[in-house]
């Protein structure tokens, strides 16, 4: 009964915080598992009708409301952002990218360092497949 009232707590605190703002409908449901803790999911659908994840798992000694703030920063970070691939997953798609058609694209938030090692590689193995560009607020990567 604990961990029900900690995820209630949770997602109290983030539907107070994302109402004014946004519309929002929250969904949750409860699991057995050995964890003893919670895991938080949402679902931010953008204007561009891109869905991003965030996802956020609970801490024994972290506050509800501690979580349920580093969550909402995430989701601020998210929605200001108009990339569609988030800095997790654009590492995955270089080699999908630089195997698809001349023209595809992706855009991502900023260059990680498993990015670049990632675009280093393809270089390395099929040569000068994906363009770079760089601008104040994401970079596209585009199939050469």
């Amino acid at each position: 009964m604990l961990f029900r009232s900690v995820l209630e707590r949770q997602l109290e605190i983030l539907s107070n915080k994302l109402s004014s703002n946004y519309d929002i409908t929250t969904k949750f449901r409860y699991e057995e598992t050995p964890s003893s803790g919670t895991g938080v999911t949402v679902i931010v659908n953008s204007l561009s009708n891109v869905p991003k994840g965030i996802s956020k798992l609970g801490e024994r000694g972290v506050s509800s409301e501690k979580i349920a703030s580093l969550i909402y920063q995430e989701i601020k970070k998210e929605i200001s952002n108009n990339s569609a691939v988030d800095e997790f997953m654009a590492d995955q798609l270089i080699l999908p990218l630089a195997l698809s058609e001349r023209g595809s694209s992706i855009t991502i938030p900023s260059i990680t360092e498993h990015v670049r090692g990632n675009l280093k590689l393809i270089q390395l193995i099929l040569g000068d497949r994906i363009k770079v560009e760089e601008t104040t607020s994401s970079v596209r990567l585009t199939r050469i």
